[in-house]
């Protein structure tokens, strides 16, 4: 829903990534993202997250670049509760 609130509301996230995310959102009207490699331990959980295809604003499909395509999150656990997205 590229909601950067309730993104940050979820997500330990450094500035930049965040910076990073607002641009590919108004830059590319649609995401298209896929989940790969989920691990779960008793106490940790990660997947990589990977752009699959990006449509510009002119609806043509633009190649993901290498160096962002894919991106690792962690969440750990707190206690009883999962605390936030790390990545």
């Amino acid at each position: 829903s590229r909601d950067m609130a309730a993104l940050h509301k979820l997500s330990d996230i450094y500035e930049g990534r965040m910076r990073f995310l607002q641009q590919l959102f108004q830059e590319y009207p649609t995401v298209k993202i896929s989940i790969t490699d989920f691990s779960l331990t008793g106490d940790s959980a990660s997947a990589i997250v990977s752009i699959a295809k990006l449509i510009n604003k002119n609806g043509e499909v633009v190649p993901p670049g290498e160096k962002w395509k894919q991106s690792k999150l962690l969440i750990r656990k707190e206690g009883n509760e999962w605390g936030k997205i790390i990545w």
